[in-house]
């Protein structure tokens, strides 16, 4: 099979004379793997994994929601070693949602309190 995969993502902006609209519609890729997790996380103040399965090996596609209705999490990178360093790359208010393709499956988040629920899909790529 081709193109098993379908995504459409708009952004348009409007606020007083300024204008801005970004619409992506019939972006099709094809899904090599054939494994997916889909998890509610709930996630604290300190950087953790994110949950995936380790029957996957190889992450694709990934979509994110903050399911809270206060607190932000944020998604990144971990050094657990000498620097116990957290570098964020993506930041999700409440509500907020998150598209993109994964590079690797040691995916950290982290929230701005404690008990803040993320929603998420990964798929195999």
């Amino acid at each position: 099979m081709a193109n098993e995969i379908n995504l459409t993502a708009a952004l348009n902006v409007t606020k007083g004379f300024t204008t801005i609209s970004r619409n992506i519609s019939g972006f099709k890729c094809d899904w090599t793997g054939s494994l997916y997790d889909a998890q509610k996380q709930i996630v604290g103040t300190t950087p953790e994994l994110l949950d995936i399965t380790t029957d996957i090996t190889t992450a694709g596609w990934a979509i994110m929601r903050n399911a809270s209705t206060s607190g932000i999490i944020y998604v990144g990178v971990y050094d657990s070693g000498e620097y116990q360093n957290f570098e964020a790359m993506i930041k999700m208010k409440p509500g907020d949602p998150a598209l993109f393709r994964l590079a690797e499956t040691f995916i950290y988040v982290k929230a701005s309190q404690a008990n803040t629920v993320l929603e998420w899909i990964v798929l195999e790529d």
